[in-house]
């Protein structure tokens, strides 16, 4: 039975394991921002959501455009 062998120069592991880990935590990063983006589109349509059809139309919105309008903001701010 045939044995490979595994040749391997110093530190090669320890740099493919840091950019790996990198990688993970840069993942880890953005999914925690997508869920604080979206917490915070869901607050600001859940109060836009409040105003009265008068107030929404003194301000020139329209309900349908609410989604939009608390998409916008929730990027902004995150």
């Amino acid at each position: 039975m045939a044995t490979a062998r595994v040749v391997r120069r110093e530190g090669a592991g320890s740099a493919l394991g840091r950019r790996l880990w990198e990688r993970v935590q840069g993942l880890w990063q953005r999914l925690i921002e997508r869920m604080e983006e979206e917490i915070l589109y869901r607050r600001t349509l859940r109060e836009l959501d409040q105003l009265s059809d008068r107030e929404l139309q003194d301000l020139g919105l329209a309900r349908s455009d609410l989604p939009f309008i608390a998409r916008r903001a929730a990027r902004r701010r995150s």
